[in-house]
């Protein structure tokens, strides 16, 4: 029997250890802790909050399921996805460097800012497979602990449509999941020795190995131990190793060396890091900084009795008399000292480090400790006898200086200030207990009654070392000056904030006490002296606007109206400047209205508005220009409506000019008429000039029985647009000259077109709004070069060539020079183009490059091995600017006989294009069943489906091309014949029927020439199994498989005969009992 219980138990123990011999097919768990060998391998992750467990908002930004840990050389790098979408608002994203101090963000005035980025390595992208997204890497520091992130996100264009755009800086871990990870098991390569090697000294010295480590080992929760039971369960597997020996050496060795391992890695490893960083940071932020009244009292006291100096910070809190006041540079020096102790303590828990990492961050609230610091500023203050409408300077004003000290929160929304006052005691009568003082009043911003508290005296000048004030302290009265601090001029109420709206700016004193009150001085101090004089200011810049001001409807003349109301503002202002006591939120409430005012009747005055008339639909002007002169009078009318009027020429040819007002067509008013000079003045009220204005001229010519209606725009953008007009009419007259001759070759006709495109981008400047005339400047000499150059080619007999100057350089030597061989380009001038043949995915064009092309006309090819692009010069019309032209090859489409290639331009902005861009893509024909049915289809977006843009086979050099006038995915497919319903359908043109249908793959299919791709963000995700065209699909459906399967299983068999073999020994004690 027990010979029979003995063979149960190890027939148990052999079946356990299955998953533990595997073969190599077999795969492992990576250990925690254990060395990554060289791989890519998928793995998931997460952004977490910092120093904490919980996700980051940052999280949302990224692409799951696309993390990727890849291992080089013993060096760790991850990568995941991140959608273009929200990668345009990654302004920085980068990864801690070892020993690199961690970055601090701080926020001054609503901005926030990171410094210490340079301990930091940046991101790197590149594009991924799905179009949609970019791929992001991170150098890791180490795989088994979280590691630091920086980053900032700042939505600039506002693209999440927040109220405010998102603008903000985080610092963040990446925590990745490296247990995902499964491993063949190599054991070719392990260093554990082979069954055949184990031996029984071998054995002998593995199991003293984990007694000793047994015997070292300490079970608790700190840094060092080991979990409560660990030492208990590694004892109980030594122990069975042991008695198994005599047996099973090779099985007991496995048991043994498997729980040492397990007992080793559950060692516990406590992270102080956070908290040091905390530490290093908060001794870094103290540094020179002082708790208020500790510069003059030697330590944090209290306000209301010591004087406080620029730069100290508040609040003050009071924790009774034995330990005094406190501020926020007293309470972080004692956090670092309880942080710097759980540092110390070795036998520190995790738990415990996390916490006081937890409540040191929380006080060390760097940005409201910012906002609260005080700052010295000089400040003219007004000694006043009342605070009447009618008060004047006081009899006593010679006691107090005019220039004072205001000390104040830096803010935003925190106000709690305190004023310096020197005194003249020419007498020598004040003593420290001789100023009193009025108390703050929040509710309504002025002061309240007298405090008990006495004005302290400043024994210490460097306290407040504004330079004005400075100089007073050692002027001519240096001898008798006294300093005194009115403590809490403007209330730290935070229900009631002393903003300017609400402060009144107005204090009380009196003085000096010593004396009885019916014989003390009482004075009252405005500081609101340089908010009067900018209102005084303005107040004479309107006055000179109204004296200089014409009544009228001529240019720079104003209506009446305008005029009567800026004086009756100026009139309400002069009100309130002339009170010497008047309160800051009425000054200010002066100052916006008059400012208001003074813009309003500015905006009023008639003035010329150069226009141009724009053809109603093209961007180019109007036939109908030549009938108008420019420019028009606009006039304000009292309600603020706009009143435009011009000159009609060859009025009589015009029966008829109306302007849309809503949506129907008004005729404008006649103002006058001047038959000798066959003009007329019109005239019609519009509600902006910021706007094209649709219009209608009807022209009636009898002698020629024409009568018609022009819709036209009117542009009013201010820009003088006539000598531009004048040239491209002159451009143009050359050009129909030219072709009319006959001319032929391929020569002239590029000089024909490299002309009519300059025309076509002068002609835009008719609808461009708003506009500057620099712009108009700069499209007239363009189109000026572009003319001269045309007259070269056919000759100019007003413009003989004697005349020109031998030594200037032509445009296309200019061409050539900006497009140097050395670089790899070639100007063909007779053919209009420029080539280069393309070793990267990317060229940069520079804005004079671009220029040259526009101003030639000229064509850019750009060709690879797979793929050549031919883009007019036309493409780039609307760009002024450098081009960023991205060629990007991507996997492979399914069933595709070419590359396939995404294509784009300034990284998607020019999206589409009026002349087409000529494709032509590489071809294996034998692959093709047909190659004259191949033809070159794009991927839409939206669909996911291939649509066609047609195509042209060439056999001899064996490439398909066609004209695409949008950028997306390309790539060339085969048409079939006719329909098929087999698995390896084609892809079928879609003007012989539905798109064909096989293995739940949608195939290309043929669309309309020169359709406009969809909206790359609305991409829907593709079918499940169209694994070729979405590459994000196929990352998620190319996993690892989940080779740890079987080792499970043989574990659980294992487990389960053990526990039978374990059952029946029970049972055969139970019947022996």
């Amino acid at each position: 029997m027990k010979r029979f219980n003995k063979i149960i138990v190890l027939l148990s123990i052999a079946l356990l250890l299955v998953g533990i011999a595997a073969p190599n097919s077999m795969a492992t768990l990576v250990e925690v802790g254990s060395v990554i060998p060289d791989g890519e391998y998928e793995v998931s992750y997460r952004y977490v909050k910092d120093g904490t467990t919980e996700t980051s908002a940052a999280n949302s930004f990224m692409v799951q399921d696309s993390g990727k840990l890849i291992i080089s050389s013993g060096k760790a790098v991850f990568e995941h996805e991140v959608s273009k979408v929200n990668y345009v608002t990654f302004a920085y994203l980068a990864s801690r460097n070892a020993d690199a101090t961690k970055a601090v963000i701080t926020k001054v005035d609503n901005v926030e800012t990171a410094t210490g980025k340079e301990g930091y390595t940046e991101h790197t992208v590149r594009d991924a497979e799905n179009p949609d997204n970019v791929v992001v890497q991170l150098e890791i520091e180490d795989i088994w602990k979280k590691q630091d992130v920086l980053m900032h996100i700042n939505d600039i264009e506002n693209y999440f449509g927040l109220p405010e755009p998102y603008n903000h800086w985080y610092n963040a871990q990446l925590e990745i999941n490296v247990t995902d990870i499964t491993l063949p098991d190599n054991s070719d390569d392990d260093e554990e020795p082979i069954a055949s090697d184990i031996t029984e000294e071998l054995f002998a010295h593995r199991i003293a190995e984990g007694y000793t480590l047994l015997e070292s080992a300490v079970e608790g929760d700190y840094d060092g131990t080991y979990p409560i039971g660990a030492k208990a369960t590694l004892q109980s597997k030594l122990e069975l190793a042991e008695s198994l020996a005599g047996d099973t050496l090779e099985a007991a060795y496995i048991i043994a060396n498997q729980a040492i391992k397990t007992f080793q890695s559950t060692r516990i490893s406590v992270d102080k890091s956070r908290l040091i960083q905390w530490i290093e940071t908060a001794t870094t932020w103290i540094e020179g900084k002082a708790d208020a009244g500790e510069r003059e009292a030697g330590k944090p006291a209290d306000i209301t009795l010591t004087p406080v100096s620029d730069g100290e910070y508040l609040p003050q809190k009071y924790y009774g008399s034995s330990v005094g006041y406190k501020g926020p540079i007293t309470d972080i020096k004692e956090q670092i000292v309880k942080a710097q102790a759980v540092i110390d303590n070795e036998r520190a828990t995790q738990a415990e480090v996390m916490a006081m990492f937890n409540e040191s961050n929380t006080k060390g609230d760097w940005e409201l400790f910012d906002k609260q610091r005080l700052v010295a500023r000089d400040f003219e203050i007004i000694v006043l006898d009342s605070l009447e409408k009618d008060a004047k300077i006081s009899p006593h004003a010679g006691d107090i200086s005019p220039h004072a000290v205001m000390l104040q929160q830096a803010g935003p929304d925190y106000y709690q200030a305190f004023a310096h006052f020197a005194f003249y005691d020419t007498d020598d009568i004040l003593t420290d207990a001789s100023i009193r003082q009025v108390s703050a009043k929040a509710t309504d911003g002025f002061f309240g009654n007298w405090t008990s508290s006495l004005a302290p005296a400043v024994k210490n000048p460097n306290l407040t070392n504004t330079p004005i004030f400075q100089s007073e302290l050692t002027g001519e009265h240096a001898d008798t000056i006294k300093v005194y601090q009115s403590t809490t001029v403007r209330s730290q109420n935070r229900t009631y904030l002393q903003t300017d709206e609400l402060w009144q700016g107005l204090w009380k004193l009196q003085y000096p006490m010593e004396l009885p009150e019916d014989e003390r001085k009482t004075v009252f101090i405005s500081f609101n002296k340089a908010y009067l004089d900018k209102l005084k200011e303005l107040i004479t810049d309107a006055q000179m606007l109204v004296e200089g001001a014409e009544a009228g409807t001529e240019v720079g003349q104003h209506s009446v109206y305008y005029i009567d109301q800026l004086e009756a503002v100026i009139a309400t202002a002069q009100e309130t400047a002339d009170q010497l006591s008047a309160p800051r939120p009425e000054i200010l409430n002066a100052t916006t209205t008059l400012q208001n005012a003074i813009d309003t009747f500015k905006a009023a005055e008639t003035k010329q508005v150069h226009f141009s008339v724009a053809h109603s639909s093209n961007a180019e002007f109007s036939i109908m220009e030549q009938y108008f002169e420019k420019p028009a009078l606009v006039a304000t009318d009292d309600e603020g409506g706009l009143h435009v009027s011009f000159t009609i020429t060859s009025s009589s040819n015009v029966s008829e000019f109306k302007v849309k007002i809503d949506e129907e067509f008004v005729e404008a008013a006649t103002v006058s008429e001047d038959k000798g000079n066959d003009t007329r003045v019109v005239t019609f009220e519009i509600d902006s000039l910021s706007k094209l204005l649709d219009a209608q001229v009807r022209t009636v010519v009898p002698e020629k029985n024409d009568d018609r209606t022009h819709d036209v725009r009117l542009n009013f953008n201010e820009v003088n647009n006539q000598e531009l007009y004048e040239l491209i009419q002159t451009a143009t007259s050359a050009y129909k000259n030219a072709v009319d001759s006959g001319q032929a070759g391929q020569y002239y006709e590029l000089a024909l077109a490299s002309l009519a495109n300059a025309i076509t981008l002068a002609n835009a400047e008719a609808v461009r709004i708003p506009s500057e005339q620099a712009t108009t400047d700069e499209a007239r000499t363009r189109l000026n070069n572009a003319l001269e150059t045309f007259k070269k080619t056919y000759g100019d007999t007003e413009d003989p060539d004697e005349t020109e100057d031998p030594d200037e350089q032509t445009p296309y030597e200019r061409a050539k020079e900006l497009f140097a061989i050395s670089e790899g380009f070639t100007v063909n001038e007779k053919e209009g183009k420029v080539s280069i043949d393309l070793a990267s995915e990317s060229l940069k064009l520079s804005k004079e490059q671009v220029e040259i092309m526009k101003e030639l006309g000229l064509t850019l090819q750009i060709s690879n091995a797979d793929v050549q692009l031919s883009i007019p010069a036309t493409v780039f019309s609307d760009v002024s600017g450098e081009i960023t032209i991205d060629i990007t090859k991507i996997q492979q489409a399914d069933k595709s006989l070419s590359k396939t290639y995404d294509f784009s331009i300034n990284n998607g902005q020019i999206r589409t294009f009026k002349d087409g861009i000529t494709l032509t893509f590489k071809i294996d024909p034998k692959k093709a069943s047909n190659a004259n049915n191949l033809n070159i289809f794009y991927l839409n977006e939206e669909t996911s489906e291939w649509e066609s843009i047609g195509g042209t086979y060439d056999a001899e050099n064996e490439t398909v091309s066609a004209i695409t006038t949008h950028f997306s995915t390309f790539s060339v497919f085969e048409l079939s014949e006719e329909p098929k319903d087999d698995d390896n359908e084609e892809p079928k043109n879609n003007n012989d029927g539905e798109n064909p249908k096989g293995n739940n793959t949608e195939e290309p299919k043929d669309n309309n020439v020169g359709e406009e791709p969809k909206d790359k963000n609305n991409v829907e995700e593709s079918k499940e199994n169209d694994d070729n065209l979405n590459p994000r699909e196929n990352v998620k459906d190319n996993k690892l498989p989940n080779t740890a399967s079987n080792y499970y299983n043989a574990l659980f068999i294992g487990a389960l005969f053990m526990l039978c073999g374990i059952g029946f020994i029970l049972i055969q004690r139970k019947k022996r009992a």
